[in-house]
C-alpha cells in the first residue's frame, strides 16, 4: 500500500448530532451494529461536545459505505444533519 504525495484521498463524512452523552452512546452502538451487519470497514469516529450538543462525525474512505450508513441512520429515525466529501 503506497502513499502518493500530493494526492488527497477522498473522505466521506456523515455527521449525527445528539443532545446528551447517553443519546450519543446509543447512536454509536446502533451505528456499530450496522457496520458489523454490512461487514463494513471500521471508519474513523470523531466525537466532540460543543454548546451542549454532541457531534459524531463518521469518516469513511468509501462513498458506498457512507451511503449505507446514511440509509441506516434514516431508518433509525435519526437523519444525519450533513454529509460531505473532503
Amino acid at each position: 500500500m503506497g502513499y502518493n504525495k500530493g494526492m488527497a484521498a477522498l473522505v466521506y463524512v456523515v455527521t449525527v448530532l445528539r443532545d446528551t452523552i447517553a443519546q450519543a452512546e446509543d447512536a454509536v452502538a446502533a451505528l456499530w451494529l450496522v457496520l458489523e451487519e454490512n461487514q463494513m470497514s471500521t471508519p474513523k469516529l470523531h466525537v466532540k461536545r460543543e454548546l451542549a450538543i454532541v457531534h459524531i462525525d463518521i469518516e469513511f474512505q468509501s462513498e458506498h459505505d457512507a451511503d449505507l450508513m446514511q440509509e441506516a441512520i434514516s431508518r433509525l429515525g435519526s437523519a444525519p444533519l450533513k454529509s460531505e466529501r473532503t
